[in-house]
């Protein structure tokens, strides 16, 4: 009793991966800041790094900056600043990791899991990709490429069938907003 928020009551498995010294899974209380997790549970960055990055909920998921260290990584207080938990998993990001890089990743992964039936998944999935390969490869501007990105994003998560096309809006708008 009493541990955690009140919107978010209890303790959480996080699971800590990416740039740390100690990556692992971590039982916390839901009041644990994002600062806490990386500095303290995963002994601090690796290679001794700043901090640029985290993503959290994994691939379906929220980046997030520096500016969240000192947010508690519970579903209520990140809700109010447009940011996920979902499973507890965070992807820790330090300097010279490139955000593009990860979300073209995350976006191939959604393409391979597309199981194609639904037209706005199986072709905006594409869409997706091709879009990202074009800003990775810098064949136009950045800024209307990441615009298109965003847009394509939010018609799937309007018209697809079934949660996988819905998801890509997560990590690209919060990549857009926090990393443009």
């Amino acid at each position: 009793l009493g541990m955690g928020t009140e919107g978010s009551p209890g303790t959480k498995i996080f699971c800590v991966s990416g740039d740390v010294k100690a990556p692992g899974f971590f039982e916390a209380e839901m009041s644990v800041t994002l600062r806490d997790l990386v500095y303290g549970f995963s002994k601090g960055m690796k290679g001794d790094k700043s901090f640029k990055a985290a993503l959290l909920g994994g691939a379906a998921g929220t980046f997030v900056d520096e500016t969240f260290l000192d947010v508690q990584m519970a579903y209520d207080s990140l809700s109010e600043l447009d940011a996920t938990l979902g499973s507890g998993a965070v992807i820790v990001m330090g300097e010279g990791r490139s955000i593009g890089d990860m979300l073209h990743s995350i976006l191939r992964f959604f393409k391979h899991e597309s199981c194609g039936k639904c037209v706005p998944c199986r072709v905006g999935m594409t869409q997706l990709l091709r879009t990202m390969d074009g800003l990775r490869d810098q064949n136009g501007d950045g800024k209307s490429g990441l615009d298109q990105l965003l847009r394509q994003a939010e018609l799937m998560s309007a018209s697809s069938l079934c949660p996988l096309g819905k998801s890509p809006i997560l990590p690209i708008r919060s990549a857009a907003t926090r990393f443009r």
